[in-house]
């Protein structure tokens, strides 16, 4: 039986796919319930894979930034991850590359 992490991971994915395909009503939606589950206290990078798409850009750069403080393994993925690029003009997505160790 799914437990509680599989729900939460599964909401986090369906947020995922209606941020991407322009339905912010429930992309908005699944995101706050996923936000109840808690799971994202773990590691709240993950979030920044939704708010950026919705145009939540303090949201997504709050959420990277947390990242970098827990040392989140998404970092990776901060210079080529197309899903950010609505992020990459902005001062602080520009600090934080540079934070990550990808810009000099």
């Amino acid at each position: 039986m799914p437990g509680v992490e599989s729900d939460a991971n599964a909401l986090y994915q369906i947020a995922f796919n209606f941020a991407h395909c322009g339905n912010r009503k429930k992309a908005e939606e699944l995101q706050d319930a996923f936000n109840k589950t808690g799971i994202a206290n773990a590691d709240p990078t993950v979030l920044a894979w939704n708010y950026a798409p919705l145009g939540e850009k303090d949201l997504a750069l709050d959420a990277l930034e947390k990242g970098l403080e827990i040392r989140s393994p998404y970092l990776v993925y901060l210079k080529v991850d197309p899903m950010l690029d609505s992020l990459r003009d902005d001062p602080r997505f520009k600090a934080l590359l540079k934070k990550v160790g990808f810009e000099k």
